[in-house]
């Protein structure tokens, strides 16, 4: 049997927190898609049907929107802009607006279908 050196139990150690942090990730991603939205009115796609959907069985849309070129070196492109998400009962189209509701932009993947949406 051989000793650990000092970066060997430093490693095992940072592997041992790092196994942790997935860990709660994990279980954070499980209660956030668990979490319910509510389809409600809003500017300018008009009346929700009120019906709340977990997160999990949402489409989560992403916004693109251009931005023309400035000056001598400004190359036009495209921002990502506010996201939006469709209720799968009635098919409306929700924005994001709500700052709780903002936090969840982070948190893409937890959706059940991510789409991308360009200006034209």
């Amino acid at each position: 049997m051989f000793k650990l050196n000092k970066t060997d139990a430093i490693d095992a150690e940072i592997k041992n927190l790092e196994n942790k942090i997935s860990a709660k990730n994990k279980q954070r991603d499980k209660l956030l898609s668990n979490s319910k939205l509510t389809c409600r009115d809003n500017y300018p796609y008009g009346k929700g049907c009120g019906l709340k959907t977990k997160l999990n069985n949402l489409t989560y849309i992403i916004t693109h929107y251009y931005i023309p070129p400035r000056g001598c070196s400004g190359g036009a492109y495209y921002a990502e802009g506010e996201g939006n998400w469709v209720c799968s009962h009635c098919n409306h189209r929700n924005r994001m607006i709500d700052d709780s509701e903002k936090v969840l932009e982070n948190f893409k993947h937890l959706f059940m279908k991510v789409e991308e949406e360009y200006d034209e």
